[in-house]
């Protein structure tokens, strides 16, 4: 079994440098990263620097959290999705959790 962290625990307190150092420190295998603190790390950091984070702390990435907006027809949504891709690929996770748009932005049927 590998105990994770999940971001969205302390979201609008930290930052995903400071998650990782407190994985480490405090014995967790692994990190969910959030999307919106992925993408204020990405904003002035390379795929490469994303890779040697998690390598060189020993923190496994585990699925990027979340891919919002698949389930809507928008242009942006593709390339939203392969920078996610990227970015997952980057830290060596095998995963992307998708997460539906909000109920009032499309239909049941």
């Amino acid at each position: 079994m590998l105990i994770g962290y999940n971001q969205a625990t302390s979201m609008k307190h930290s930052n995903l440098e400071s998650d990782i150092a407190l994985c480490k420190k405090h014995g967790f295998d692994g990190l969910e990263m959030q999307t919106a603190l992925m993408d204020k790390y990405m904003a002035s950091h390379t795929l490469d620097e994303l890779h040697a984070l998690f390598t060189e702390n020993g923190i496994r990435a585990f699925p990027v959290n979340a891919f919002t907006d698949f389930n809507m027809s928008n242009k942006g949504s593709e390339a939203q999705l392969h920078y996610l891709c990227a970015c997952a690929r980057a830290a060596c996770s095998k995963w992307l959790l998708p997460a539906p748009s909000a109920p009032h932005r499309y239909r049941l049927v």
